[in-house]
């Protein structure tokens, strides 16, 4: 029997993230780059077969606003 392949669209926007699949971070945007788009294979990060667990992390922005009025 022939594994499935599970993949993770990605899209974000104005916003800094973390993605993280049964506790180990797979992919961060924090380095501050706002807008990012991509797909993932996660079968690199599944050990063992039955119930996954994926969190998704979305940080604020608010440094950077602070920042944007400061400078006008």
């Amino acid at each position: 029997m022939k594994e499935p392949f599970y993949h993770l669209d990605y899209t974000s926007g104005e916003c800094l993230f973390r993605i993280y699949l049964n506790e180990i971070l797979i992919l961060d945007n924090i380095d501050g780059q706002i807008s990012l788009a991509g797909n993932l294979l996660l079968n690199n990060f599944i050990y063992k077969a039955g119930e996954q667990n994926l969190l998704i992390e979305i940080i604020k922005l608010i440094f950077q606003i602070r920042e944007l009025l400061e400078y006008y």
